[in-house]
């Protein structure tokens, strides 16, 4: 019993390590999605009367259109929150679980 609860966490050490990664990579993640969405798409352009690049629209679309971008910034906020409490830290939570136990002796039965 106490070997396939160590084996499941060599499992959670990983997942846990690349899960805090993948936290810390949330806020340049979003940042970069919010600056693609304030962009303006390039705009094609035709040959004007004149033999020069003229736009085919006046004005360049943005992006994101009516993305409100500033919820961006929220939903990361939300993103990193939740992972913490829902994913991370019961990882962590079982992980001290274990180690007590190993550390105790209860483990070394099987």
């Amino acid at each position: 019993m106490f070997r396939e609860a160590t084996v499941f966490a060599g499992h959670l050490q990983v997942v846990e390590k690349e899960l805090t990664q993948w936290q810390r990579s949330i806020d340049s993640s979003f940042t970069n999605i919010r600056n693609i969405m304030l962009s303006p798409l390039p705009r094609v352009y035709e040959e004007g009367h004149n033999g020069l690049a003229v736009p085919s629209e006046p004005e360049p679309t943005m992006v994101g259109g009516d993305v409100q971008v500033e919820q961006l910034v929220s939903a990361a906020q939300e993103t990193r929150k939740r992972l913490d409490v829902e994913v991370i830290q019961p990882i962590k939570q079982w992980m001290v679980a274990y180690r007590t136990i190993a550390v105790s002796g209860h483990g070394s039965c099987d």
